[in-house]
Parts: structure tokens; C-alpha cells; sequence
């Protein structure tokens, strides 16, 4: 039986994604039906349902952001539908309105176990997908030079849940000061494995993601940075990286340049330029209301929102998603900090670049690094109120 089942359906959500599409492949039925069903079973296990029967929400302070978030979910979700009633993104922004009320229901203890389960789902994910997907470099050079799993023709899932995995055997080495050789030989080879499917994927938003927690560590946690236990982390990932050295630092050339219009050589910088691009000439500060939900796609959350809803509406996600978290982090002294309370800093530092360079405003996967910030993070954040 679970230890809890409210951190383990969170952890899967954030890491377990990539064991369905693997899977779903060797089933004989459906794979849609497969995925959303064993989704579905995850939300349901998600919320405490005793603490919503007893109205007992926002334990341990409310802080007032999660209320405007919640608010901004809800608008948005209006007017997706009546723009384009039950569509895909009308659905997903009703899962995240479901999301952020599931989180403001949980207690601090109900998340004791979240950085443990993240860091076994997220490390199996790799590993499943490591031994049932081919894994060569020739094989993914003639099917477009990056890995991804099953069917889903993104690698950039599992890049980010590789960058997981690392992150939370960090963590899962702070908080344990006693593991087991078996752990520990687990958690060695689930890291290699990890680098190398990172590498193989290789998101490159993913170097801006651990550049950003480094320097949140070095400046906030020097304890856990200056670790051996990080360093040989650290050791393993330069290693990894500099056996592919020319070809990535290549690639993060192009991209960069792409990205600010000097060459072409790089499709997906180069699409971001253009989208970029012609987002700053339909920019107008004077369209508070937008020109409709998916009208454009930028291919950028904030962007795409500041055409879609206009600039009060967006005003107010960039302060939620973006300038709020940031002030709490770098610049806001916070105490005190536990590992849950610090992972999922992390977990939003990393995800953080998504908000400019992947997907867009109404996908849940968006909204909750976020969420999660605000939700494990609220007797923590300037401007709350209730139980300190």
C-alpha cells in the first residue's frame, strides 16, 4: 500500500508520463483510452478528499497569489468556452483549475514523501525507456537526431524527466543520510542513464534550466551545492557532456543564433524567431482583450497568451507565473526551508523556460511547476495571510 498516495499521484504526473508511453505500445487495445484512464485514476487519487468535506482548504496560511491564480484559471477557462466549448484546451484548462484546487487541499505532510517518489518514478521512467526504446545514435540521426518514446514524437518529455531524475537523487542524497549499496548503486546507474537519455533528447532550454538552479544554489544553498554528493553529480553530467562535446555546443550555437536571427542552421530556434518575430508586431498595448484563444501559436505560453488574452489578462499571468516566484526566490530572504519546500523551487526553476520557448498557456503540464510552487511554498511567500 502506498505511503501516500497524494505525493505519489503528484510525482507521477511530473515524472511518470514516459512509463505509459511505453507500454501503451505492447497493449491490445487502445492507447489513447490506456493513457487517459491511468491519467484519469491519477487526478482522482490526487485531491484529500476528507479535507474538502471538512472545507478545510489553504492549511497553513492562504496566501493571496493562489487565490488570483485560481481566479485567472477560472477566466480563462470562460472564455475557452465560449470561444470554443469543450475542445482540447478547454479540457486541459479544466484540468488545471482541478489541479490547483487538488494541491490548496493538501497538508505539509501529505507531501513528506513527494521528493522520494519522484525520484524512483521519474529514475524508472528512464530506465523503461532506456531498455524498450533503441538508444543509438545512428538510429535517431535518420529519425530527425533526437530521442523521444513510443509515439509521442517529443523529446522533450524525456529530456526534462531525465533532468528529474538528477535532481531529485540530489535531493533523495541530502535528505537520507543512511542508504542502502543497493539504493545507491540504483541511484548511480539511474543518473548515467538519465545524463545519457538527456543527451540523446537534448532540450536546449534544459542548459538554461540548470544553469539557473545552479546559481540559485550557489547563491541561496551553498550547503547542498558545495556537497560532495552534488559534485559528483556534477562530475558525471561534465563528463557525459564533453564526450559529445563538439556536436551539442554546436547545436547550442545554432540555436542561440537562430534564436536572434543571424543564420537558419537550427529549425526550431529558427521557428521560434519568426514566431517571435511576428508576436512583437502584432503586439499592441492598447488590445486588452485579445484576438482569441489560439489564434496564433507562438510556441511560447507568454506571448501567445499576451495575443490570445490581451495585455491585462497577461499583465497578470507574467506577475503569477513569473515575476512573483522570482522576487520570493532571489531577492526575498526565505527561512527555513524544507526539502519539499526547496525541491519545488527547483522543479520550478527548471520548468521556468517553458514559459517562453515550449508549448502554450493552456496545457496543465504549463501550470504546474507553478502550482506546485505556490502550493507547497504558501506559508513561505510575502503578501500571505492566516497561520504562520
Amino acid at each position: 500500500m502506498l505511503k501516500n498516495r497524494h505525493a505519489f499521484s503528484l510525482a507521477f504526473l511530473m515524472g511518470g508520463l514516459p512509463i505509459l508511453f511505453v507500454f501503451r505500445d505492447f497493449l491490445p487495445f487502445d492507447k489513447q483510452t490506456f493513457t487517459y484512464a491511468i491519467v484519469f485514476g491519477v487526478l482522482v487519487a490526487l485531491p484529500k478528499y476528507k479535507n474538502i468535506i471538512n472545507l478545510k482548504v489553504f492549511t497553513n496560511g492562504f496566501n493571496v497569489s493562489i487565490y488570483f491564480l485560481f481566479s485567472m484559471s477560472i477566466i480563462i477557462f470562460l472564455i475557452s468556452f465560449i470561444e470554443n466549448r469543450f475542445s482540447h484546451q478547454t479540457i486541459s484548462i479544466g484540468i488545471i483549475i482541478y489541479l490547483i484546487f487538488s494541491l490548496v487541499t493538501l497538508e505539509k505532510k501529505d507531501y513528506i514523501y513527494f521528493i522520494d517518489y519522484m525520484f524512483f518514478i521519474s529514475s524508472f521512467s528512464v530506465i523503461i525507456s532506456f531498455i524498450f526504446t533503441p538508444t543509438s545514435i545512428e538510429y535517431w540521426l535518420i529519425r530527425g537526431g533526437r530521442f523521444y518514446v513510443g509515439d509521442t514524437n517529443n523529446p522533450d518529455l524525456i529530456s526534462w524527466v531525465s533532468c528529474i531524475v538528477i535532481i531529485s537523487a540530489v535531493f533523495y542524497f541530502y535528505k537520507y543520510k543512511r542508504i542502502s549499496m543497493f539504493v545507491k548503486l540504483y541511484m548511480l546507474s539511474s543518473i548515467i542513464v538519465a545524463v545519457y537519455l538527456w543527451i540523446l533528447s537534448f532540450s536546449k532550454s534544459s542548459i538554461l534550466s540548470i544553469v539557473m538552479i545552479i546559481l540559485f544554489l550557489a547563491l541561496k544553498k551553498r550547503k547542498i551545492f558545495f556537497n560532495w554528493k552534488t559534485t559528483l553529480v556534477l562530475i558525471i553530467i561534465v563528463i557525459s557532456f564533453f564526450v559529445y562535446l563538439p556536436d551539442k555546443i554546436d547545436t547550442i550555437i545554432n540555436a542561440i543564433n537562430s534564436l536572434i536571427g543571424n543564420n537558419t542552421t537550427n529549425m526550431s530556434a529558427s521557428i521560434r524567431y519568426e514566431n517571435f518575430k511576428k508576436a512583437f508586431e502584432l503586439f499592441s498595448i492598447t488590445n486588452f482583450f485579445g484576438y482569441g484563444i489560439n489564434t496564433f501559436r507562438m510556441d511560447s505560453p507568454i506571448l501567445q497568451m499576451s495575443l490570445d488574452l490581451g495585455i491585462i489578462i497577461s499583465f497578470f499571468m507574467l506577475y503569477l507565473f513569473f515575476l512573483y516566484p522570482m522576487f520570493n526566490i532571489f531577492y526575498y530572504k526565505i527561512k527555513n526551508l524544507s526539502e519539499n519546500e526547496l525541491f519545488s523551487i527547483l522543479l520550478y526553476l527548471f520548468f521556468l523556460p517553458n514559459l517562453f520557448f515550449h508549448g502554450t498557456p493552456y496545457e496543465w503540464d504549463t501550470w504546474l511547476p507553478v502550482v506546485l510552487f505556490y502550493a507547497i511554498n504558501k506559508s513561505q511567500l510575502i503578501f500571505k495571510v492566516g497561520k504562520q
